[in-house]
């Protein structure tokens, strides 16, 4: 009992830290996966349906022309794993608290140490207090650079799909 409240100054600060990110960064990383879950709903519908009409789409379109709709189906499935890597990486946001939470076993240890030397020290605890949140940041890049990606890929279908669209309706 004494132990955790001795961690409550920590579990505080935590928690302000934790809130203060979710307001700054909240919004962003909010509207990042709605994106990403449209990215997806979007490719995975027009791949599905490009695959099953693909025979009376390409019936009057030349050889070298299907080559479009192929890689157009590429595309729209390198768009729909992109957008899953983007909501995948996501999630690790969300596990900042738990993160904290399991250092609960060494934060009481270096209470501890601290109490046998009689004097606190920032050192034992700067490293195990910024852990959590140097995991945040590549997952975040991994996130934006995945949701881009996905959003470029997503273009570049469209682009193949008009080309492949264009080349039916003049022949």
């Amino acid at each position: 009992m004494a132990e955790e409240k001795s961690l409550e100054p920590y579990h505080q600060s935590v928690n302000e830290i934790l809130e203060e990110l979710n307001k700054v960064h909240g919004p962003y990383w909010r509207s990042r996966n709605e994106l990403a879950k449209l990215l997806v709903s979007l490719s995975s519908a027009a791949l599905v349906l490009t695959v099953t009409f693909s025979k009376d789409l390409a019936a009057n379109v030349p050889q070298g022309w299907k080559a479009s709709l192929f890689l157009c189906w590429i595309s729209f499935a390198m768009s729909t794993i992109a957008g899953v890597i983007s909501l995948w990486a996501s999630t690790k946001f969300y596990t900042l608290q738990i993160m904290f939470f399991n250092q609960r076993e060494e934060m009481k240890k270096r209470i501890d140490e601290m109490k046998k030397q009689g004097k606190f020290q920032v050192e034992l605890f700067q490293d195990l207090f910024l852990w959590p949140f140097s995991k945040l940041s590549p997952y975040d890049k991994a996130a934006g650079l995945a949701i881009n990606a996905g959003l470029g890929l997503f273009v570049l279908a469209l682009i193949f799909l008009s080309l492949f669209g264009w080349k039916a309706f003049t022949t």
